[in-house]
């Protein structure tokens, strides 16, 4: 049975994921206001927030997490790249790592956040929880998402907001429409 909630908790650290270097005490999907994201609009980015706390000082590691849809495609993985931390050895003590997954990104459905934290070298999995927490992305029919004015069904694993541009030129010259009308009328 797969998780539908956007926040999962470990009260006691002990039961937490996670060794005795580094344990996940949080996982949470939620809006920009700080609301729980179990459903959330295309259009509206949301913040995945990872809250662990480090237990023996000076190490080093990547936190990451995989977002699967609800057919167990994996849509992508993001690796903590906040260069304030990256590849540098972390004090003891409590950190909350924020992604934002910016709005017109996923498309449709049902996703799941697995998490996981490693060491590279030497290569150490000090947790992984598959299927840590769940949001639902609800598509609008106002017309100013990806799908546009188009009601139907709408396939693909992101359903991203491109910028289009079109040129023209103007050929509607007189002459050529005359023409144009002759030879239809032959």
């Amino acid at each position: 049975e797969r998780t539908t909630k956007a926040e999962r908790k470990w009260d006691a650290i002990e039961e937490a994921p996670g060794d005795e270097i580094v344990r996940l005490l949080t996982v949470r999907v939620r809006t920009k206001d700080g609301r729980l994201a179990e459903a959330v609009d295309i259009r509206e980015p949301i913040d995945v927030d990872l809250e662990y706390e480090v237990l023996q000082p000076d190490q080093v590691f990547m936190i990451y997490f995989h977002v699967v849809n609800d057919e167990g495609v994996e849509v992508f993985l993001s690796i903590d790249n906040d260069n304030a931390w990256r590849n540098q050895p972390r004090p003891c003590g409590r950190y909350v790592s924020t992604a934002t997954i910016p709005g017109n990104l996923m498309s449709e459905g049902i996703f799941f956040i697995s998490v996981g934290i490693r060491t590279l070298n030497p290569n150490i999995r000090h947790l992984r929880v598959d299927d840590a927490v769940a949001f639902h992305v609800l598509d609008s029919l106002d017309g100013d998402s990806a799908r546009g004015d188009y009601a139907g069904s709408v396939n693909g694993i992101v359903r991203p907001l491109l910028k289009w541009e079109t040129l023209s030129s103007s050929i509607c010259n007189e002459p050529a429409k005359a023409a144009l009308h002759k030879e239809r009328h032959r």
